[in-house]
Parts: structure tokens; C-alpha cells; sequence
């Protein structure tokens, strides 16, 4: 299982299976490596640093609206199904926000991915693509 966007590693704290998280910030997966003994990587969503097919289950959560730009959350997409092997999930997707600062995403921009409620919020939304 691959976490990209571990963070400190909120939600790596919960699994119970072969896990790696990736974050860009260098601070966080210092502290993520320092909290769980886990393995973590620093490294983007859009240039992941593993072969294709490579990883089992791959999930994003809360951290798409990050991303720069609609074309590097493409390329980050692009790039979670390329390294996955079976399922690729991206949690917490805005349709509005409360930040001016965060992209912003629709339903329908996600041909071919199932398409959920988010877990707590209503503005927000999953998507969940099997290969």
C-alpha cells in the first residue's frame, strides 16, 4: 500500500499491511519516520518514484487540492494509475472550498472512476478506480 501525501502519517497510523508513504516536504517525512518506524519517501504525486505496476493499492487522501494546477493533479493521476496494480483511490476531492487557495474539482471531470460521497463533508467527494 502506498499513501501519497503521508504527511506525519495521520492515517498511516491505522493500517495494518506492507505500507510506504511519500510526501514532498522532507520535514514531514522526517517526522512520519520518527513517529511510525515505517518507511517514507520524499518525493511528488506527478513523478512517483516506483516501476510501473509496482504497488498493490495505491490512496491519496485529502491532498489533491494542493496541487498547483488541473494539469499536475493529470499528471499525478496518470502517474498513481501507472505504479498501481489493482486500486487507486484519491479521498477528499473539493467542489468548493473554503480556501481560495485550493483547486477545485467535479464530479464529472472522472470518466471512468466510481465516483462517492466524501467521508464528512459535502462539498467534498472520492473517486476509486480498479485495474
Amino acid at each position: 500500500m502506498l499513501e501519497v501525501g503521508c504527511g506525519a502519517g495521520l492515517l498511516a497510523q491505522l493500517l495494518r499491511c506492507r505500507y510506504v508513504g511519500l510526501d514532498y516536504s522532507p520535514a514531514m517525512v522526517a517526522r512520519f519516520r520518527t513517529l511510525h518506524q515505517l518507511p517514507a519517501l520524499v518525493g511528488t504525486a506527478a513523478a512517483l518514484p516506483f516501476a510501473t505496476g509496482s504497488v498493490t493499492k495505491i490512496f491519496a487522501f485529502s491532498v489533491f487540492q494542493y496541487f498547483p494546477d488541473p494539469q499536475y493533479a493529470a499528471r499525478a493521476l496518470a502517474e498513481l494509475v501507472r505504479v498501481a496494480r489493482r486500486a487507486v483511490f484519491v479521498g477528499d476531492l473539493p467542489e468548493r472550498s473554503h480556501s481560495e487557495h485550493h483547486q477545485l474539482y467535479q464530479r464529472g471531470q472522472f470518466a471512468g472512476w466510481q465516483v462517492s460521497d466524501g467521508f464528512y463533508n459535502p462539498d467534498r467527494f472520492n473517486i476509486l478506480r480498479w485495474l
